[in-house]
């Protein structure tokens, strides 16, 4: 009987979830595209008194939107109903418009703004105009000719929902602090201040439902208008979504407070010496002048073929090296793949950028992570000059292997020729204002390059490393097996940190 009384419920939630993407995609997409000429073509800044003064931008138009709350409450107190529910009205627009203006600004001036701030200002606007809106409806509703049930009715959604954006409204102030004064602390977790899916459909049931309770208050009786059932079903609606992004919020925290588990004995082949050193001895080409191109240091190298190695290196003696463990850009338990384990909520795309040099399942599993946390992964190789620069030795797998092998689960893969990957980061990030981006790194280098262009773009998530194998391993193995062979010439057992 339950279950009877479930699928319907759930198969409205559908239909409410495919009625926000059609507006998304006939309403606000075509607003967009009116609206961003216009918005390219005002300036961002004044000057006031010589200064050069932000006077136009997104959190500017989340504040002007915000003050909209007194121009409701008069219009109720003066009877203008009409006029009300029209500020309700053009307050949603702001809420897009301010999107609108952080992708614009973006794109002409730079990563300006602070998506942390703008994030938490988008959120927390619409909770001040929900919570005061609903409030003054309350106390300027006469009730003398309501029922008992249709009261308790009335009175029970709107206090459910400042009570609900009450308390969403002070989990977003907690998260966006402790996100604020812990960024950039070496290994602080980034709490997720993102709007969920529900939070935007939750916010567009309340809009309505707040414009169509304000035009039935002309009326004796609200509930007995058709305007006050809609506004009231609405937001009995919201409430559910409300829940659902209160749990989202929740166990975002969980997540970024959870201690890593170890791995179990399961997650590799039995334990040998160098299993046994989580840091072991790693082999490493020294005493090499820096050349403008690594291909100069073939020689100096005893002939080694840039490139040469993979083709004469078989699947068996990659696993026998230990090649289907992790790799310390921060892949996951082969075992249990972090993307399930933790439960992380799907964003647009996910972003990471690294080496690649002897792609092994370990590789595999940190870009099938990101395909679960994502539903576009886009990934930056380091080609050989930069890979050489970086660490002072040659790549074993040529830039073409290396993003062929990437290629396979990655839907955009682009090469990075320098040391710091900041330029080209900033150039291929494209979010829309409603688009989610994730950058996904190991926690075994929180401090990486390019660290602070993804820090004013998007959210950073450091996965777990597994320790004990990584590609330095395995070229150190690798060269050594050589070496015995007496095919490599390796001249140096300096160690060194792989990417």
């Amino acid at each position: 009987m339950l279950s009877l009384l479930v699928s319907p419920f759930r198969l409205f939630e559908r239909l409410l979830f495919l009625l926000v993407v059609a507006y998304d995609k006939l309403v606000y997409s075509p607003l967009q595209t009116c609206l961003s000429p216009v918005v390219a073509r005002i300036p961002r800044y004044a000057n006031l008194a010589g200064h050069r003064v932000p006077v136009f931008t997104a959190n500017a138009v989340s504040l002007s939107r915000t003050a909209l709350v007194v121009l409701v409450a008069w219009c109720l107190k003066m009877r203008y109903f009409s006029a009300a529910c029209l500020a309700i009205l053009f307050h949603d627009f702001l809420d897009h418009l301010d999107g609108i203006v952080a992708k614009v600004q973006r794109r002409v001036y730079g990563p300006v703004d602070d998506p942390l701030l703008g994030g938490f200002m988008d959120a927390f606007c619409d909770k001040v105009v929900n919570v005061f809106s609903l409030w003054s409806i309350l106390l300027l509703t006469s009730f003398s000719e309501f029922g008992f049930y249709q009261a308790l009715a009335y009175v029970g959604v709107c206090c459910g929902v400042i009570g609900y954006e009450v308390v969403l409204g002070t989990v977003r102030v907690q998260d966006y602090f402790e996100a604020h004064y812990t960024r950039g602390r070496e290994g602080a977790p980034r709490p997720n201040i993102a709007a969920s899916k529900e939070g935007k459909l939750k916010e567009k049931l309340e809009s309505v439902g707040l414009a169509m309770l304000c035009l039935a208050l002309a009326a004796d009786n609200p509930m007995n208008t058709w305007a006050g059932t809609i506004g009231i079903v609405c937001l009995a609606i919201s409430l559910r979504f409300a829940q659902s992004s209160l749990s989202h919020k929740l166990s975002a925290r969980k997540r970024v407070t959870a201690p890593t588990t170890a791995a179990t004995a399961t997650d590799s082949p039995m334990p040998t010496a160098t299993d046994q050193n989580p840091h072991p001895k790693r082999v490493r080409f020294t005493n090499l002048p820096f050349p403008p191109n690594p291909r100069q240091a073939v020689e100096q190298l005893g002939g080694l073929p840039m490139g040469s190695l993979p083709h004469v290196v078989s699947a068996p003696e990659l696993k026998s090296l230990g090649g289907s463990d992790s790799e310390s850009t921060g892949s996951s338990d082969p075992e249990e793949d972090t993307a399930e384990r933790v439960g992380w909520e799907k964003v647009d795309k996910v972003y990471t950028v690294g080496c690649f040099d002897l792609f092994h399942r370990g590789h595999v599993n940190l870009l099938k992570n990101m395909r679960k946390m994502g539903r576009e992964v886009i990934v930056g190789v380091h080609n050989d000059e930069s890979y050489f620069a970086l660490k002072n030795k040659v790549p074993i797998d040529n830039t073409e292997k290396r993003m062929a092998n990437v290629k396979k689960y990655a839907h955009q893969v682009f090469v990075i020729s320098s040391t710091d990957p900041t330029p080209y980061i900033n150039c291929c990030v494209h979010l829309g204002p409603d688009q989610q981006g994730l950058y996904v790194r190991g926690d075994d280098m929180p401090q990486f390059p390019g660290r602070g262009i993804c820090e004013k773009l998007m959210p950073i998530k450091l996965l777990p490393y597994t320790k004990g194998v990584s590609s330095t391993m395995l070229r150190a193995q690798l060269l050594a097996q050589q070496k015995r062979n007496g095919t490599v010439p390796v001249t140096a057992d300096a160690h060194d940190k792989e990417d």
